[in-house]
C-alpha cells in the first residue's frame, strides 16, 4: 500500500494513454482500498489466493494479449515510470523488432542504479548516468537478463515465447523467461 499511489499515478502521468490491469495477489494491507477509491479508472482483478509472481503476471499478460495489446508493460508496485518511459520503450521497440523485452534503467533512487540491475549492466557508460546526453540516455544495451520488474513485452514475444512457467512461484520467472 505504502507504494501503490506513486506506481499508480505514474502511469497515468505516462505520456501515452496506458490501461492499467492490476492483478492484486491476496494483499492485506489497504492496496485494494486504495485502487478502488483513487484510481477507479483502473481494472482490478482480486486474486482469492496468492498466485505467486508468475502466475499473476500471466493473468494481466494473457487479459492484454486476448485484447490485442501491440506491448505489454509489466511494473511492480513499489516501482515508477518516469513521464515518457513507456512511450521510449516503445518507439525503441517498434524500430528495433529483434528485442522482445525492453526495460528502462532501474534505479535505487534519483542518483544510483539498482543494486541487482547494475550486476546486470556491464557498462561504464551507464555507471557515469548523469553525464550523459539525452540520446545516450536513450540507448539500448544488450544484457542476458535484467529483472521484470519494469518490463516491456512485445506481443511478438509473447506469442514466440509464452507466458511465465507456473512451476516458479516467485523469483527466477523472469530469467525462465529470458533465457526461452
Amino acid at each position: 500500500a505504502k507504494w501503490i499511489e506513486k506506481c499508480l499515478t505514474s502511469l497515468f502521468d505516462s505520456s501515452i494513454k496506458t490501461e492499467i490491469i492490476v492483478i492484486d495477489n491476496q494483499s492485506t494491507d489497504d492496496t485494494v482500498s486504495i485502487i478502488e477509491t483513487r484510481f477507479s479508472e483502473v481494472r482490478l482483478i482480486r486474486n482469492s489466493e496468492n498466485k505467486g509472481f508468475g502466475k499473476a503476471n500471466n493473468q494481466g499478460i494473457l487479459l492484454a494479449y486476448n485484447e490485442n495489446a501491440d506491448f505489454v508493460f509489466l511494473l511492480n508496485q513499489d516501482a515508477w515510470v518516469e513521464h515518457r518511459t513507456i512511450e521510449v520503450l516503445a518507439e525503441k521497440m517498434s524500430t528495433n523488432p529483434e528485442y522482445g523485452i525492453l526495460s528502462p534503467l532501474q534505479f535505487f533512487d534519483n542518483n544510483n542504479l539498482d543494486k541487482k540491475f547494475k550486476s546486470y549492466i556491464k557498462s561504464s557508460a551507464v555507471s557515469n548516468y548523469a553525464t550523459l546526453s539525452a540520446s545516450e540516455k536513450e540507448q539500448i544495451f544488450d544484457v542476458r537478463f535484467v529483472n521484470a520488474a519494469v518490463w516491456l513485452v512485445s506481443r511478438e514475444c509473447i506469442a514466440k515465447t509464452g507466458l511465465f512457467a507456473p512451476v516458479f512461484s516467485h523469483y527466477g520467472e523472469d530469467l525462465n523467461y529470458a533465457h526461452r
